[in-house]
This record gives structure tokens, C-alpha cells and sequence, in this order.
């Protein structure tokens, strides 16, 4: 039953991706609502949102809330997607909301992210969650998230993807993913370019929407960074000592974990207690896979989702400060990203590629990889990510590391791969305790 409710909801992945807010609005109505019955962050943005929606997650579960978290698209299992405090939705709430709504769905022809949407909002409501942080799937103005009234929405930031969809300038893009921008409700935004910024703080002053820049409201300082994660100089008002460890590798998330402090900030004022000592706590016990994410020690492994030249350029910088030697790459991305971008970041740490080809239709051709790279950077093409993992697991040698990366569709598999072996995951690694709140 359960593998025939969730064939069903990937079956609707046939209609596409269809941007609007007509299917999710009849299917909120039948259901009641159901986004309507609790207090919502909203969280847009190219990158960072999944990592900002884990940190402000953790905090509150360490405040002692009841928290809901959607997020897409999953690794390995579509379990992944929704979850109340930790938990995964159960595969008997799938089975039960398919043979609820499947009427409805089929009427409306919605989308499988419409649908999901739409399980997520019901099972948050049945599980009587004290807040939902709520993750965009496809920027903002017209994603099937955007039927929530967020007391908070979230720009982490904005960078070229998803062109076909949300324009080729970072002007249009900033349009869509600022539609997430509810009048006279506050929006936090991240680091974002001015010709973005430019877009998202007309919008804000349009519809008198409260804009605060995090990294100015809770400005971070970096003390230290490596595998086990970061730790950083903050206010008092988020840690009684003036310093929070970040389970979270890669300086970069000192911008995810701004944002996410500022998001406690504004909670505050919506009569949220979240004191010091639930973010030391929350920012400890922070899990969110495949970021920068050491699975394997000897030899070095690491798993990173980033799907995108933006994404690919934070890998980048991240591998030159934190490993000093060689990289071989397992690489498959899809059709519609930037792969001459993607590889023009990898190159110069790169020893050897091993192009894949993702598990999606919109898979890119692992010889388009071949012929770009060229003769630069040796390489070969291995179609099934998993065998490329052996391969290269084997064959690693003293001072490599083997990074996995390009899209959530290779990363998945490897790791699903990686966790069927018997090897251990997650990977223990030596590193700040977990002291929950």
C-alpha cells in the first residue's frame, strides 16, 4: 500500500512543474486549510534555505517547541521531505492522505509538489505542531508554499538558477523569490547582491513589509572552521558565553547560521522563548546530510548537494581552506544548470572526474561533462553513481579526498549505497558535544 501511495504521488511528476497557485489553493480549501492553523517561517532562496530552515529547526526544538519541517527534495527516501520534530511522516499518513485526496488531486490535475505541499500543511496540522518551518521548492511568487501567511519570510539568497523558470537576470529572479513577501509582515534576507537586494527592498517598501539584513541585525565572526563543523563570535542574546559551535561544516554556513539567528531574533517578538542557552544547544545538535559532510575518514569521503555554479563555487573555496591535497570528483548534474560554470569552480582542486549520469529525466548527458573538461583534468564516465563510488573508493590514494556531488539525485544514491554497505553512518566524528536544551 505504502509503495503504491507514493508511485502514485511520483506519478504526478508526468504534469510537470507547473508554477501557480490555483491546484494548491483547491486543495488547501478541501482540506480546511490546514496552512492557515499555525505560525509559519517561510524560507526562500537559490541556496542556504535547507540549511538555514535545519539551524532555526534545531533551535526551537531545543526551546522545547513542537516544530514541522519541509524541505525538498529529499536523498533518499520521500519520508525525508516531512517531518515533526525529527521525525519523518509515516507511511501510513502518505497511504491515508493519497486515498483522501487522490480524488482531488486527479480533478485538479495538481502536480506532485502541489500534492506534497499539501501533505506536508495536513500532517503539520494533525500533529498540532507549535510552529512549521517551510521551505520553498521553486522560487517563491508562485511555488505551491506561497498559500501560507508566514509571521516571517526568508530570503537567504539569490543567484543564477532555474533560468528557464525565474529569468536569466538576477533582477527577475529576485522578482519571484521576493513574492514570498506578505504585506506588513517582517522579511529577513541573507547576503544578497545589490541588483537583487535592489528588487527584494522595493518590494518590502511596496507592500510595507519590515526588511532586516541579518548579517547586520546579528552580525557572526568566524573563529574556527574544519571538518566537525564552526564556531563563531556572536551576542550574548544567542549564547551566554558569546560563542556557538555549528555542527555544520564550511565558513559559509556563518551566513546560514546569521540568518537563522536573526529569524530567533524576530521570533522573540512574536512571544517565542528562545533563550541563550537553546541556541548553543540547537546549534550543536544541527544534522542536516550531505553539506560539506564527512562520511568516511580513511579514506576521506564527503558528500555535498550543491547543484548549481553558485553552489559549486562554495565547494570550491570550501575544499581549498579544509584539504590541502588532490580531489577526485564523482559528478552528475542535470541538464538545465550551468555545467560549464560547475566544472570551471571544481578544476583546479581536481585530480580526476568520474562523470555519472543523475537518476532523473533531466539528467545531463555524462559525455557533455566529457567533452567540456577535455583534456584538462583526466576523467572517465561511469554511468551508475554507486559503481563510480567503488571505483573511486578503491583506487583512492594517500593525501586524496573523494567528494560526491552535482545534484541531490547522485548524492541520494551514493548515499544510500554508502548506508546498505553496513559502513557507518553517520560518520562519528571527533568533534563539541551535544547538550540539548
Amino acid at each position: 500500500m505504502t509503495s503504491s501511495a507514493i508511485k502514485f504521488l511520483f506519478d504526478l511528476e508526468l504534469f510537470g512543474i507547473k508554477l501557480g497557485l490555483d491546484n494548491i489553493r483547491a486543495l488547501c480549501e478541501f482540506l480546511g486549510n490546514p496552512q492557515n492553523r499555525y505560525p509559519v517561517v517561510h524560507i526562500a532562496g537559490t541556496n542556504g534555505k535547507g540549511s538555514t530552515a535545519a539551524i532555526l529547526e534545531s533551535i526551537l526544538l531545543a526551546a522545547g517547541y513542537k516544530v514541522g519541517l519541509y524541505t525538498s527534495p529529499h536523498l533518499v527516501r520521500f519520508n525525508e521531505r516531512v517531518r515533526v520534530n525529527r521525525e519523518e511522516v509515516p507511511d501510513a499518513f502518505i497511504v491515508g492522505f493519497v486515498g483522501q485526496l487522490r480524488p482531488e488531486i486527479e480533478k485538479h490535475k495538481a502536480t506532485f509538489f502541489e500534492a506534497t505541499t499539501a501533505l506536508a500543511f495536513q500532517y503539520f496540522t494533525m500533529q498540532k505542531v507549535d510552529i512549521a518551518v517551510i521551505e520553498t521548492g521553486l522560487g517563491g511568487r508562485l511555488d505551491a508554499t506561497n498559500v501560507v501567511s508566514p509571521v516571517l519570510s526568508v530570503i537567504t539568497s539569490i543567484d543564477k538558477d532555474h533560468t528557464d523558470r525565474l529569468g536569466k537576470s538576477l533582477a527577475k529572479i529576485a522578482f519571484e523569490k521576493a513574492g514570498i513577501i506578505k504585506p506588513e509582515r517582517p522579511v529577513m534576507v541573507g547576503n544578497l547582491k545589490s541588483a537583487a537586494f535592489r528588487v527584494v527592498a522595493e518590494t518590502a517598501e511596496r507592500k510595507g513589509a519590515p526588511l532586516t539584513v541579518a548579517a547586520e541585525r546579528v552580525p557572526v565572526k568566524l573563529l574556527k572552521s574544519d571538518w566537525s563543523g564552526s564556531r563563531f563570535r556572536v551576542a550574548e542574546d544567542f549564547s551566554p558565553s558569546g560563542e556557538l559551535f555549528l555542527n555544520l561544516a564550511g565558513r559559509y554556513q556563518g551566513e546560514n547560521l546569521s540568518v537563522a539567528l536573526a529569524a530567533v531574533e524576530l521570533l522573540r517578538q512574536h512571544r517565542f522563548s528562545i533563550p541563550p542557552e537553546s541556541c548553543e544547544a540547537g546549534t550543536r545538535s544541527v544534522f542536516w546530510p550531505a553539506r560539506l559532510e564527512m562520511i568516511s575518514k580513511e579514506p576521506p569521503v564527503i558528500l555535498d548537494v550543491a547543484h548549481n555554479a553558485a553552489a559549486a563555487a562554495r565547494l570550491a573555496g570550501s575544499l581549498r581552506r579544509l584539504w590541502s591535497g588532490k580531489v577526485v570528483f564523482v559528478l552528475g548534474i542535470l541538464a538545465d544548470k550551468d555545467y560549464h560554470r560547475f566544472l570551471l569552480a571544481l578544476k583546479p582542486s581536481a585530480k580526476y572526474f568520474y562523470f555519472v549520469r543523475p537518476d532523473s529525466k533531466r539528467a545531463l548527458e555524462p559525455g557533455i561533462l566529457s567533452k567540456t573538461i577535455g583534456d584538462s583534468v583526466p576523467h572517465e564516465i561511469v554511468e551508475k553513481p554507486a559503481d563510480a563510488l567503488w571505483k573511486a573508493y578503491a583506487l583512492l590514494e594517500p593525501g586524496e579526498l573523494l567528494a560526491v556531488t552535482g545534484s541531490h539525485y547522485v548524492v541520494g544514491e551514493i548515499l544510500e549505497a554508502w548506508r546498505t554497505s553496513g559502513r557507518e553512518y553517520p560518520f562519528v566524528r571527533e568533534q563539541e558535544p551535544v547538550i540539548l536544551g
